[in-house]
């Protein structure tokens, strides 16, 4: 069976869409397609019209589109030419920037491991309680066993100015190695004096991957990243170290990360890799300046206004996990409950809450988008399909709708 041709479609709803009058005849719509993607090499007429077909059907299982029907079409009569233009809801779609499909393959996998993991230093804390001990050093001896077998000592690190932790009741410090890029910290807890040493790896390995979606009951931020890919309870599939590795293999054949080559990963046999340094920015800039906001704009809204919509929910389900959303959105419940028994406070609240917060956040989002749009415009041109993926993870569809048409 021929593989279907997705950017047929893209490319179908891109012409109508630059076309005058938003229409375009059928003739001139496969023209215009062939030499956008074939160079002016002919597309058999039977694939082309099988493209059409699907894009009109109002529910299309192959492939999948956000909206359905994608396409309307104008029938001027028997012998007379027959002109496309796009349905409503999927030129919205396009100007908002979104590609017509929604994308759940194997390749959006990979580029989620790219999203979640590599978007900032690995934090050692999100891994399971019992993943954890495996790095850890309760001795000075055990400390010394490992410096050893990496071929440092104690004098080949730097150490941060220590920091009280007034509610642990502990002190903290760093100790850093520069040139393999070796952390150590050091934990001295007040109560007992004991000191628990952890030691952390540059990059990301393919077990903290596998272990970091691992749910640790004992932690109150349970939920990980891929819950909503592979939710063994719900699915019944499994994630496996080999599916990881093919998927770090596409993210470095793209030349997206690097393997990271240096004696102590030689010495400790660790697998570990970076992100290219050049979009290291752009993934913070998203994250922080997009997801932040879009965050905090639906915070309040769901805590003041309104419950969560179904994809609001989908959103945030696939960002922090199924039992942590589950958890979340049953605790504002209440809060909403009371919000509505009191009507005068709450038509203040939203009164207050709109003009201090909710408009000031559209605009933000707005302002933030367009620049970082520009401002990395040469990192999404040559990363076209991830980058775009990404930007719909931090700043979402519904959020986009929302702030186009100025809705709470």
């Amino acid at each position: 069976m021929n593989k279907y041709k997705w950017e047929i479609d893209e490319m179908i709803g891109k012409v109508i869409s630059g076309a005058k009058d938003r229409r375009i005849s059928s003739g001139e719509l496969k023209r215009s397609i062939e030499q956008l993607l074939t160079n002016g090499k002919e597309i058999p007429r039977a694939a082309f019209s099988f493209h059409l077909a699907q894009m009109q059907r109002a529910d299309s299982p192959c492939p999948k589109y956000r909206v359905c029907p994608v396409l309307k079409k104008k029938d001027l009569g028997r012998g007379k030419r027959v002109f496309y233009s796009l349905a409503d809801e999927a030129e919205s779609i396009l100007a908002i920037g979104l590609t017509l499909r929604k994308i759940e393959s194997w390749k959006e996998i990979a580029y989620n491991l790219l999203f979640y993991y590599f978007k900032d230093e690995y934090d050692l804390f999100r891994l399971p309680s019992d993943i954890m001990k495996k790095y850890e050093f309760r001795s000075e001896e055990d400390l010394e066993l490992f410096l050893a077998k990496i071929h440092l000592c104690k004098q080949d690190f730097r150490t941060t100015p220590q920091r009280y932790n007034k509610e642990n009741r502990r002190i903290d410090n760093i100790l850093y190695e520069p040139s393999q890029n070796i952390r150590i910290s050091r934990t001295q807890y007040e109560d007992t004096g004991i000191i628990v040493y952890r030691y952390l790896l540059p990059g990301i390995s393919p077990r903290d991957i596998m272990e970091g979606r691992k749910v640790d009951v004992t932690k109150s931020r349970a939920g990980y990243v891929f819950e909503h890919l592979f939710d063994e309870e719900v699915s019944g599939k499994q994630l496996t170290m080999d599916e990881i590795h093919d998927w770090l293999n596409l993210l470095e054949k793209e030349d997206l990360i690097f393997k990271i080559r240096s004696r102590t990963l030689t010495y400790l046999e660790e697998e570990q890799y970076d992100v290219k340094p050049e979009l290291r920015t752009f993934l913070e800039e998203c994250w922080d300046k997009l997801f932040g906001g879009t965050l905090a704009r639906m915070m309040y809204t769901w805590r003041v206004f309104r419950p969560p919509g179904k994809e609001e929910k989908e959103w945030y389900n696939m960002i922090w996990g199924r039992r942590r959303a589950n958890s979340f959105f049953v605790g504002y419940k209440t809060r909403l409950g009371k919000l509505r028994k009191n009507k005068k406070s709450h038509d203040i609240t939203k009164k207050e809450f709109d003009e201090k917060y909710i408009q000031p956040l559209n605009e933000s989002l707005r302002r933030e988008y367009d620049r970082i749009r520009e401002d990395y415009n040469d990192i999404i041109k040559r990363h076209p399909y991830p980058s775009n993926i990404l930007l719909e993870i931090v700043y979402p569809p519904f959020m986009r709708v929302l702030n186009q048409q100025d809705k709470i």
